[in-house]
């Protein structure tokens, strides 16, 4: 797999005209690692989540800290990422790509220009 591509898929996803959803695992790991990264999550939940190994139990946390947490407003196409991870509506296991991806993320400095 290029992980890459999935880097490039969000970034897409966050500048479209029309709100596109997340399709994969693996779009998901890597959103929600830049949501954590730009919203400057608690470093205790960050490696919290980069250990869960269940989809469900990391889509819920996620989902929650995306309800529950401000800042989404403070960069660029932040409300729509918050509004991709909380309108994914996929199922599918974690593997070794999908926590890669979500490292990634937390390590993304790219940022999406207006």
């Amino acid at each position: 797999m290029v992980l890459s591509l999935v880097q490039d898929a969000i970034f897409l996803k966050l500048k479209a005209r029309v709100e596109s959803p997340l399709i994969s695992v693996y779009e998901f790991c890597f959103a929600t690692g830049l949501g954590l990264s730009r919203t400057n999550a608690p470093e205790a939940l960050k490696e919290e989540l980069c250990q869960e190994t269940e989809f469900a139990d990391l889509k819920k946390k996620v989902q929650k800290y995306a309800e529950e947490s401000s800042g989404w407003e403070s960069f660029p196409y932040g409300e729509r990422l918050r509004n991709l991870l909380l309108g994914c509506r996929i199922y599918e296991p974690i593997n070794e790509d999908a926590q890669t991806l979500l490292k990634m993320g937390l390590q993304c400095e790219k940022q999406v220009e207006k």
